[in-house]
């Protein structure tokens, strides 16, 4: 019987070996170094615990004659736990909606903010969908939208926006009536940005407690002047790839000229990473690596011996040639998705710190800024304006 039983399990054991068989190595594919990006993350800011988020979209009244929207993600609600949970407005770039995905807005929620995307006027976020665009002219859009009589209109809407939503948020209602309207901070990405400097330039905000400003890919004209003193710290983030593909910043170190003309009596920084195209910056979700998304490198059998010496069998060394390109490929691919992975956490860190130093008055935060971030980023630099005086940031 047990002779019996042996010779029972032998088909089973032939089946399962003749499936690993078939199955054969694992293909190589770029992954990202996880060990490298967690020692990063530790050595970083410290975020704090991160929270369920929630998403609400609030709308005018039918009374209202131009309609809008606000697209909320928060800290998930909880009536029990009720405090008061900071405002951050963001303002979408040209041709975004404001529910459109964004990374950063999601990781601002998880950090416990309270974040608003508006798009105040129509025609921002319709851009790419008008005659012009669609015959190509693109340069032409952009121009129109960013032309100094629009502005006006734009940072207007926007106020009236942000007054309903602080008017219902003040009647108790429910998902907003735990907001703390008095620390309050303007962020903005491409035309958003340029809203942002404009509201930071013009006060236009102050009755809202603005304590800080936040512009991804700010924008200078080359003939502009000094900016006017702002009435709160901003940050601006950007990069040397930073090419705004509607042609209004063809050359990245013009947007530096954005920094080095503020006049603050606060502390302003100046985040800049070495590549990360404008898409990136902007918080695209399917903007996948900091250098633009590409294909995955493709599978390959480490034992797919399959090249041919031109007669039918096969070439060892030429298959060798392609493995060992294909590693290269692939270890390529992963360093780019590590250097992205350590970028994200780069650009939530610093713009945390930053709303944490200035909307929460955390102490730790600001000396973090000001002393540790420069030493702990890597593929990026933080310069920080003290007023008139300018601190170089350092790169790693």
């Amino acid at each position: 019987m047990r002779i019996r039983r042996r010779f029972l399990s032998l088909p089973f054991a032939l089946v399962v070996l003749g499936l690993a068989a078939c199955a054969g190595p694992k293909p190589l594919l770029p992954t990202v170094d996880v060990g490298a990006v967690a020692r990063y993350r530790l050595a970083g800011y410290d975020t704090g615990t991160l929270q369920t988020i929630e998403r609400r979209q609030f709308a005018s009244p039918p009374s209202d004659e131009v309609g809008w929207n606000a697209h909320l993600v928060r800290p998930a609600y909880d009536a029990a736990q009720a405090g008061p949970v900071p405002v951050i407005i963001y303002v979408p770039a040209l041709g975004r909606a404001g529910n459109a995905p964004n990374r950063w807005i999601d990781a601002w929620a998880r950090r416990g903010y309270a974040v608003f995307s508006v798009q105040p006027l129509l025609g921002d976020s319709t851009a790419w969908q008008s005659p012009e665009a669609i015959d190509g002219d693109f340069d032409a859009v952009a121009r129109a939208r960013y032309a100094a009589d629009v502005m006006p209109r734009r940072i207007a809407r926007l106020r009236t926006i942000l007054q309903a939503l602080r008017a219902r948020s003040r009647r108790r209602e429910a998902n907003l009536d735990d907001l703390d309207w008095s620390h309050v901070a303007i962020a903005g990405s491409g035309l958003g940005a340029y809203t942002v400097q404009r509201i930071a330039a013009t006060r236009a905000l102050a009755s809202f407690g603005v304590h800080a400003y936040l512009a991804i890919s700010p924008y200078a004209a080359t003939a502009a002047r000094r900016s006017h003193a702002s009435d709160a710290p901003i940050l601006m983030v950007s990069s040397q790839d930073d090419i705004d593909p509607d042609g209004m910043v063809s050359d990245p170190l013009a947007r530096h000229l954005a920094f080095d003309r503020l006049h603050s009596g606060g502390e302003d920084y100046y985040l800049e990473f070495v590549s990360a195209t404008h898409r990136w910056l902007d918080g695209a979700t399917d903007e996948g690596t900091l250098r633009g998304d590409t294909p995955d490198t493709p599978p390959f059998e480490e034992t797919d011996d399959t090249a041919s010496d031109g007669g039918g069998k096969p070439d060892a060394a030429a298959a060798r040639r392609e493995r060992e390109a294909h590693r290269q490929a692939v270890r390529a691919r992963s360093r780019l998705m590590t250097d992205t992975a350590l970028a994200e956490v780069s650009f939530t860190d610093v713009t945390t710190a930053f709303l944490d130093a200035n909307l929460r008055g955390r102490a730790t935060a600001r000396a973090w800024l000001a002393g540790q971030a420069p030493r702990w980023l890597q593929g990026a630099r933080l310069k920080r304006r003290d007023g008139d005086r300018t601190v170089p940031g350092r790169r790693r």
